[in-house]
């Protein structure tokens, strides 16, 4: 599966193709970059190449599994992190509270949330 997925990145669907400034150039060939996605149910199927504002990804999953319930807005990061199934860029948990990123960073400490440092951030989880 990993070498599927990774000559997949070297072969953009139709329709990142049309999104062409979208893509990565490397050896001589586009390709997509770290932050693409493509989404697929019962025969739809969104492309969206490079990295695109969460509201991109939250019509996308509306237009390819429109029968799937939207959960309502988290209330604090303990929400968050409980979701999800590994650790979470502070960046995510802001998107997903609607905050800014420090007060992210604040709510998460305070909450007593695990950092893994990784850059010049990190990947949040339950403590």
């Amino acid at each position: 599966m990993l070498r599927e997925d990774m000559a997949a990145t070297r072969a953009p669907l139709p329709e990142a193709l049309a999104l062409a400034h979208r893509l990565s150039r490397s050896n001589g060939g586009l390709r997509y970059s770290t932050a693409s996605a493509v989404f697929e149910r019962d025969g739809r199927r969104v492309v969206m190449p490079g990295f695109q504002p969460f509201a991109v990804y939250e019509v996308a999953v509306a237009n390819v599994a429109p029968d799937l319930e939207r959960r309502p807005p988290p209330e604090t990061v303990d929400e968050v992190l409980s979701w999800a199934p590994y650790p979470l860029a502070t960046a995510e948990v802001a998107e997903l509270r609607g905050i800014a990123l420090e007060r992210a960073r604040e709510e998460l400490q305070r909450a007593s949330a695990m950092l893994a440092a990784a850059a010049e951030d990190g990947y949040w989880s339950i403590g």
